[in-house]
């Protein structure tokens, strides 16, 4: 897959076509200044730099509000024409969601359970050195 930018393609595939033959120097002069937007079937965009900042989101909801306000401003800018628009990078990100929800519930069950044996464990230990102190001072 080749990505160019429409205004130097022409331009570009013009200066190469040869002329000798069957296809007259009109030909290459139609190539050069035609032009080649009104032919297109599919727009590509990114967004703005820094990119991965856009993505570094925990949230798959607020990830996919960015990219839905992003990609609305530029279908806005582009006309009201009948546009299809599809994001791939979310589409890919939309299964890893539940994915980061699970593992997240996961790590919040192991730190509540490691905070009550913490809290245990120094119950337990402020409880027997009480126990020894009053037997301590039974004794005696």
């Amino acid at each position: 897959m080749i990505i160019m930018e429409y205004d130097n393609f022409l331009p570009h595939i013009s200066q190469y076509i040869n002329t000798k033959g069957l296809l007259k120097e009109d030909f290459k002069l139609f190539v050069k200044d035609y032009n080649f937007k009104t032919l297109a079937e599919s727009i590509l965009f990114s967004l703005p730099k820094p990119r991965k900042d856009t993505y570094k989101d925990h949230n798959y909801d607020k990830i996919q509000k960015k990219v839905a306000k992003y990609a609305s401003k530029l279908l806005d800018a582009l006309g009201y024409f009948p546009l299809e628009l599809s994001m791939p990078v979310l589409d890919s990100l939309r299964p890893l969601n539940m994915g980061g929800i699970f593992l997240g519930i996961i790590l919040n069950l192991v730190v509540i359970l490691l905070t009550t044996i913490s809290v245990m464990l120094i119950y337990s230990l402020l409880m027997i050195s009480v126990e020894t102190k009053t037997f301590e001072i039974g004794v005696l």
